[in-house]
């Protein structure tokens, strides 16, 4: 393959991915999880960017890259989808090229060619990117410290190593630290000495990690960490522990259903990785070994956590994608299909294209939500959302989907009740209510004779009859 196919290649692989994870970011209606990151976001912009960690009501479960790189990006392109969402969007976009270059330091253009078009066509990497999520600075500060380890001997390799470390931990926490046992069983497998490889001067770069929790600790003693560690030991959302049930559901059917059609080149790769690290030579042997230690590190560490989620197995991703790329290459070798990366790009693209341009319209629900704040700014009224849980008050910040999507988008904080909390004589002719999109709540609109003036994908805008 000349150098010039492969660079058409990487460009084609650079427009696939630039097209998946930015194409919809001004119109993609935030929720869930994300949205509770914009509303933190929206009181940094407005606050100060230390606000949220501050007082009684001090966010401390996720550190503060992620955010304030967000703010700053908020603060230059406005409290938009866009603007809160391009930082994570570029970390996916910076996984997809650190990925790349791992897997050709490992093996070949070929394998790193199709692998990272696997990777950016699966539905969890697009899920947790295309977002407002840390998932994608997490997984980019790992790839990066393991990149700069597989370049030991370049002068950059070094700093790059604890940059990531550092990358990691203030984007997520502890988790950031994963790269470290990778790095460590590399260079065990492979003989290699870590204290004569590593610049150790360059741990300077861990400082910040150090500052910040030093931070939280003078400001709020122990109750950082403890809060922590509840919430990596916190159940399930359901309430439910179902153990292997749950492990099965998570981690073995969702991704079986949700990974075609790549996840039989998937399975006939990690075959292959398996027989290969004990019968292959040296080299091989122990980059196999590597590479599936890595995935069962990911599975392990998301089976055991008791709130079982499929987006646990984001950090294995690029493994699952360098099996599939082995024999997805070995095809491409052996019926000479010379074009078959270039052609997965192109398709690629023209998906994205058509699922954002194309008829049907994807929605995009900006005209609504701004006919929603012009209208409540200008009733000047209490918001009340209905079919949420309460905000208790002096409370730590958490998650709570009906005022987080009214804060973020409307700037205001309404307040929200339960359906419990409220009957039909309790509401007034002409107020302003905001519920769920979602079925379980038209017959409540029904029984509390409420009228639809707005929706999104995500909020009703109700009035009473």
């Amino acid at each position: 393959m000349t150098r010039a196919v492969q660079n058409i290649e990487i460009a084609l692989i650079a427009l696939a991915s630039s097209a998946i994870l930015l194409l919809d970011a001004p119109t993609n209606e935030l929720h869930g999880t994300a949205v509770f990151y914009a509303s933190l976001i929206r009181e940094m912009v407005t606050n100060g960017w230390l606000s949220i960690f501050e007082g009684e009501r001090a966010y401390f479960l996720k550190p503060p890259l992620v955010l304030w790189l967000s703010a700053g990006s908020a603060e230059i392109l406005g409290l938009t989808n866009l603007g809160v969402s391009l930082v994570s969007r570029l970390a996916a976009i910076l996984c997809v090229l650190l990925s790349y270059l791992i897997t050709r330091k490992l093996f070949d253009h070929r394998v790193a060619a199709l692998a990272t078009l696997v990777l950016i066509t699966n539905s969890t990497f697009i899920q947790f990117s295309a977002t407002l999520r840390m998932d994608s600075m997490l997984l980019c500060g790992g790839l990066l410290s393991i990149l700069a380890w597989l370049h030991r001997e370049k002068p950059w390799a070094s700093p790059a190593i604890f940059l990531g470390i550092t990358i990691g931990v203030l984007s997520k926490g502890p988790l950031g630290l994963a790269p470290v046992i990778l790095l460590a069983l590399h260079a065990w497998w492979f003989g290699i000495s870590l204290k004569d490889q590593i610049k150790w001067r360059w741990a300077v770069l861990l400082v910040p990690i150090v500052a910040w929790y030093g931070y939280l600790f003078l400001l709020h003693g122990a109750a950082p960490f403890t809060q922590l560690g509840a919430d990596l030991a916190k159940p399930a959302a359901t309430g439910a522990n179902q153990g292997l049930i749950d492990t099965y559901q998570e981690y073995i059917l969702k991704p079986a259903r949700r990974y075609l059609p790549w996840l039989p080149f998937m399975l006939v790769g990690a075959y292959g990785a398996i027989r290969i690290s004990f019968s292959g030579n040296f080299q091989e042997k122990a980059t196999m070994r590597w590479l599936l230690i890595w995935f069962v590190i990911v599975f392990v560490a998301a089976a055991t956590k008791p709130d079982k989620d499929i987006r646990y197995l984001y950090m294995g991703l690029p493994v699952l994608a360098m099996f599939a790329g082995l024999s997805l290459a070995k095809i491409q070798q052996r019926f000479q299909l010379k074009w078959l990366t270039t052609s997965i790009a192109a398709l690629v693209i023209s998906v994205a294209l058509i699922f954002n341009y194309g008829p049907p319209a994807p929605a995009d629900t900006r005209p609504v939500i701004n006919a929603m704040r012009a209208e409540v700014n200008a009733e000047q009224q209490p918001l009340i959302a209905i079919g949420g849980y309460p905000i208790a008050a002096k409370q730590p910040r958490r998650q709570n989907t009906h005022r987080d999507w009214i804060h973020f988008y409307l700037g205001l904080e309404p307040t929200v009740l339960a359906w419990s909390q409220i009957t039909p004589r309790d509401m007034l002719s002409g107020e302003t209510y905001f519920l769920t999109n979602n079925r379980s709540h038209e017959s409540r609109m029904a029984e509390y004779d409420l009228t639809a003036k707005y929706k999104s994908i995500e909020m009703v805008y109700a009035i009473r009859r």
